[in-house]
């Protein structure tokens, strides 16, 4: 299962992501994700391909939010 990250700060690390369905972390309400040592090769499938999912959120709130990656 992938993880999906509401309210708070999340710390994803080490994880091999390679066979996703719709996307690898999925997050809504202002979360802050550190995503670290972790491994993302998109699925053959072209409607699958967001490593990072904005659930039901418009683009001008999730712009602010505080995404990282290492």
């Amino acid at each position: 299962r992938m993880p999906r990250c509401r309210h708070g700060y999340f710390h994803v690390v080490n994880n091999d992501y390679t066979h996703w369905e719709m996307y690898a972390i999925g997050g809504s309400a202002n979360p802050t994700i550190n995503s670290q040592g972790n491994r993302y090769a998109a699925p053959t499938n072209p409607f699958a391909k967001e490593v990072t999912k904005r659930v039901e959120t418009s683009e001008s709130e999730w712009k602010g939010w505080n995404w990282r990656s290492e």
